[in-house]
C-alpha cells in the first residue's frame, strides 16, 4: 500500500534579490513525515513554471491534500506598491490586504476553481487547507466566495496537523468550527498542540541547495510580557542543546550550511540560554553566521552575553527598543533604563562597527508618549550613529476575538483590556484608537515624520528596516562582508544596482536547479504524454 501524499505551497518574496525559505511549512512537513505521510514542499511558488501542468502529473489517487502556508506567501508586486521608507504600519496594512495567489478577487476565484477541478479529477479525496499567519483572514467577508477552500487552520499546527490528516485518511471529518462560510480548525483548543520546541531535519526531497541560508528554531515564546505584543508571552520553550548541535552539524555536512536565521521571538531572553547556545556553536568544528531578535534587558545586566553573541557568529540584530522615554517604555513592559540603552548601543556600535549590524525598532504613540517626548528620541537617533537601521511604525491594536484568546493568539494586553492601559476609544473596524496623549492619526504622523528625517540622513542607503534579515541570504549567495556593507551603505546607485544584479543571477541559478529537482518528482513520460513535442 502506497503512503498518502501531501503538498505544502510556500514562497518568500521579501527582498529584491530573492527570499530565504520560511521554517513553518518544513516543520509541518517534518512531523507529517514522522507519521508516515509523504510530504513535499513547493517553495518559490510564484516563480515556479507551469504549476498546473506539474500538479496534474504529481497528483495520484492516494494524494490527500494541499496546504497553503500564508505567512510569507505574498504576491511579488507587494513590494512595488511601497516606498523603500514605508513605515512598519504601512507595510503591515499592505501585507494583510494582498491575498495569496492574486490580490484580484476574480483572478483568485478562478485560480482556486481550477485547482479544485484538477484535484477532483486526479485525487478526489484530497482537501485544500489554508494556514499560517494570514489564515484568520480567509473566513472574513472578502474571501467568502472561496468555497474551494475546505479548511482554514488556526494556530501553531506542526505537532497536531498529522492527526488532522489521519482523520481524513480514515474517512472521517476533522473537528472544526463553522465561522461564516468557512470551516475553521482551531488546533490549539481542539487538538491540544503541546508546548515543545522539537528537533528538525531537512529531507532530501525538499531539495536544499548547497550553501543555502536556512532558518533554525532556537526556542518558542518570549519570557517577557510587552503590553503591545501578540506573540506567545511569558514562555521560554527551548530546543535542547544536543538537538541544536546535531542540526548545525547535519546541515553543514550534508549541504555546507553556515548562514542562518534564528527562529526565536527573543534570542537573549536569559543569560543561561545565551551562554549555552553560543558556547555550543563555538564548540562546532566550523563557523556559522546568524541574525535574530534581541532586547536590552539581559544585554545590560550581563554585558558578556553580547560579546558571546558576536563571537558565536551573530551578525545582525533586531533590537526591540519601542521607546526611549523611560516611563512610556516601563508602562509598555520594557524595564531597561533608557539612558543605559543609549550608552550601551553607542559602545556596542563602536566596538563592532563593520562586524555586525543593528536595527532599532520603535513604536510611535504608546500610552504616555507625547509629540515632544517622541521628537526628543528621534533627535537622538538622527544625531548619533548608534543604529545602522531603524524600523518605525505607529502603534497598532489587533481586533480582539475571545474565541481565539490564549489558543490561536496570545493577544496583547492592549487588545484584551484597553481601558486598563488608558485607551479612551478603540474602533476595531478601522484600526482607530485614542488615549490621553495621542491617537492613531497623530501616531502615524509622528512615524512618517521620523522616517522622512531618517531617509534624509541616510540618503543613498539600500532601505530602512529589512537589512539585517537579508544579511545571511547575501552571504550565502557569495557576498563578502565588504560587499554586504557596500550594498547597505554605498551611495553610488550604479554600484548598488550591480551588487543586486549579482545576487539575483546567483539566486535565479539556484531557483532553476530547485525547479528541475521538483519536476523530477513527476514521471517524465507522463509529462511527454501531456506535452508532446
Amino acid at each position: 500500500m502506497k503512503s498518502p501524499k501531501f503538498l505544502i505551497i510556500s514562497d518568500n518574496t521579501t527582498y529584491a534579490i530573492g527570499g530565504p525559505r520560511y521554517l513553518g511549512p518544513y516543520r509541518i512537513a517534518h512531523e507529517l513525515e514522522r507519521q508516515g505521510i509523504e510530504t513535499y514542499v513547493l517553495d518559490r511558488f510564484y516563480t515556479f513554471p507551469d504549476f498546473f501542468d506539474f500538479l496534474e502529473n504529481f497528483l495520484t489517487p492516494d494524494f490527500i491534500g494541499i496546504g497553503f502556508s500564508t505567512t510569507f506567501l505574498t504576491p511579488p508586486d507587494f513590494h512595488s506598491r511601497l516606498t523603500r521608507f514605508a513605515s512598519r504600519g504601512q507595510r503591515g496594512n499592505e501585507y494583510y490586504q494582498l491575498a495569496i495567489v492574486s490580490p484580484d478577487a476574480l483572478e483568485r476565484k478562478n485560480w482556486f476553481v481550477r485547482l479544485k477541478q484538477i484535484m477532483s479529477e486526479r485525487s478526489p479525496k484530497a482537501k485544500i487547507f489554508v494556514g499560517g499567519s494570514k489564515a484568520q483572514f480567509f473566513f472574513h467577508e472578502q474571501y467568502d466566495d472561496l468555497s474551494e477552500i475546505d479548511y482554514v487552520v488556526m494556530g501553531v499546527v506542526d505537532q497536531v496537523f498529522p492527526e488532522v490528516l489521519k482523520t481524513l485518511i480514515r474517512g472521517e471529518e476533522p473537528v472544526y468550527i463553522q465561522m461564516g462560510k468557512k470551516r475553521v480548525i482551531d488546533t490549539a483548543s481542539t487538538y491540544r498542540q503541546p508546548k515543545v520546541c522539537p528537533p528538525h531535519d531537512w529531507k532530501p526531497h525538499w531539495f536544499i541547495q548547497k550553501n543555502e541560508v536556512l532558518p533554525i528554531e532556537i526556542g518558542r515564546g518570549c519570557a517577557f510580557n510587552c503590553k503591545f505584543c501578540n506573540y506567545d508571552k511569558r514562555e521560554n520553550i527551548r530546543k535542547s542543546i544536543d538537538d541544536l548541535k546535531l542540526e548545525f552539524t547535519r546541515n553543514y555536512e550534508q549541504n555546507g550550511i553556515q548562514y542562518y536565521h534564528f527562529v526565536d521571538d527573543c534570542f537573549n531572553d536569559s543569560r543561561v540560554k545565551v551562554e549555552e547556545v553560543c558556547n555550543a556553536i563555538l564548540s562546532l568544528p566550523f563557523k556559522i553566521e546568524w541574525v535574530s531578535y534581541l532586547r536590552f534587558d539581559i544585554a545590560l545586566k550581563f554585558p558578556h552575553t553580547s560579546d558571546l553573541i558576536v563571537e558565536s557568529g551573530g551578525r545582525g540584530f533586531h533590537w526591540g527598543v519601542e521607546s526611549l522615554t523611560q516611563e512610556v517604555a516601563r508602562r509598555a513592559g520594557k524595564g531597561a533604563s533608557s539612558e543605559a540603552i543609549k550608552e550601551f548601543i553607542l559602545e556596542f556600535s563602536k566596538k563592532y562597527k563593520n562586524v555586525c549590524y543593528s536595527t532599532g525598532s520603535f513604536i510611535s504613540g504608546l500610552p504616555g508618549e507625547t509629540e515632544e517626548s517622541w521628537e526628543k528620541q528621534v533627535d537622538w537617533l538622527i544625531e548619533t550613529d548608534n543604529f545602522d537601521f531603524v524600523q518605525i511604525g505607529a502603534l497598532g491594536i489587533s481586533p480582539f476575538k475571545a474565541e481565539f484568546d490564549g489558543t490561536v493568539v496570545d493577544y496583547a494586553d492592549y487588545s484584551r483590556n484597553p481601558t486598563k492601559y488608558g485607551f479612551q476609544e478603540i474602533d476595531m473596524t478601522n484600526g482607530y484608537w485614542r488615549h490621553e496623549t495621542a491617537d492613531r492619526v497623530s501616531a502615524q504622523a509622528w512615524a512618517d515624520k521620523a522616517l522622512a528625517r531618517w531617509q534624509k540622513k541616510t540618503e543613498g542607503h539600500m532601505g530602512v528596516s529589512t537589512e539585517i534579515w537579508i544579511y545571511p541570504l547575501l552571504r550565502s549567495l557569495g557576498f563578502s562582508p565588504e560587499e554586504v556593507s557596500e550594498l547597505y551603505f554605498n551611495s553610488d546607485e550604479t554600484r548598488q544596482k550591480a551588487l543586486i544584479a549579482k545576487g539575483q543571477v546567483i539566486y535565479r541559478e539556484r531557483a532553476t536547479q530547485y525547479f528541475k529537482e521538483m519536476k523530477s518528482l513527476v514521471d517524465p513520460s507522463a509529462l511527454h504524454r501531456r506535452n508532446p513535442a
